[in-house]
């Protein structure tokens, strides 16, 4: 059976529902797959890179991975957890609260001295069981740092051509439209949405626009190969035998 340690259990209950809930007896028992997407939902809205108003090189970017991490770990304990383990963690702090921890789990730390990689938090729990974009996979199967990660999504960024500037080249937004979008769009909004709906783009026109960004940025792994992460051979052995692989299982 798969059981969460309880300090990770308090960790990730604090990430996705905040530091004043009541970790209770009641609280871990019956809480259910829906509540854990609710919240997780909420705070994805406000983390993920794409949308954090403060870009990925802020705390945003970090906490929305903890929040992968929170949600994927609450939704293993749900399925495998057990009346009897989980009220053993109340042994000694009575029933309605948890023991907090005096501090965070470390995760480990590897020197690329003694271990042959970079510095940094590496992940070392389940794979997750759905499909996943390649830099989740790297980071999920411990190949890379959340650091590192972190720095990837910045610098695929970085290649990427601005939507907006895109759209202008095409002749599908003026200046007057790009005020406008600017004005209007609603906190969190991408531009590719705030287009659709202000009506200066129709949805076709905004795929293309996506597709040819896609297509203009260098491909993820590459940050990792250029800077030293990891060794292009091994990168691709892990694309083809094991990313492929595992994603095929949720087609």
């Amino acid at each position: 059976m798969v059981m969460m340690r309880e300090t990770e259990l308090y960790k990730a209950c604090n990430i996705l529902f905040g530091s004043d809930v009541d970790v209770s007896f009641d609280f871990l028992q019956y809480i259910q797959p829906s509540g854990i997407k609710s919240a997780y939902r909420k705070l994805a809205r406000l983390t993920h890179p794409d949308h954090a108003a403060g870009g990925v090189e802020d705390a945003g970017a970090e906490r929305f991975i903890e929040a992968n991490w929170a949600y994927e770990s609450l939704n293993a304990f749900i399925t495998h957890r057990d009346r009897r383990a989980v009220r053993g963690m109340f042994r000694g702090a009575g029933r309605d609260t948890v023991r907090r921890p005096a501090s965070r789990r470390r995760r480990r730390k590897y020197s690329r001295t003694a271990q042959g990689r970079p510095r940094g938090n590496y992940y070392n729990g389940v794979m997750p069981l759905r499909k996943l974009m390649f830099g989740e996979f790297l980071f999920y199967s411990g190949e890379v740092s959340w650091e590192a990660l972190i720095k990837a999504i910045v610098w695929q960024r970085g290649q990427r051509p601005r939507l907006g500037d895109m759209a202008s080249r095409w002749g599908w937004l003026s200046g007057e439209d790009v005020i406008q979008v600017l004005r209007s769009r609603m906190h969190g909004e991408s531009i590719g949405h705030a287009l659709v709906r202000l009506g200066i783009c129709s949805s076709l026109q905004v795929r293309a626009l996506l597709r040819t960004q896609r297509k203009q940025q260098k491909p993820f792994g590459e940050f990792f190969i250029t800077n030293g992460y990891i060794a292009r051979s091994h990168l691709n052995l892990v694309l083809y035998k094991k990313f492929l692989k595992h994603n095929s299982a949720f087609e």
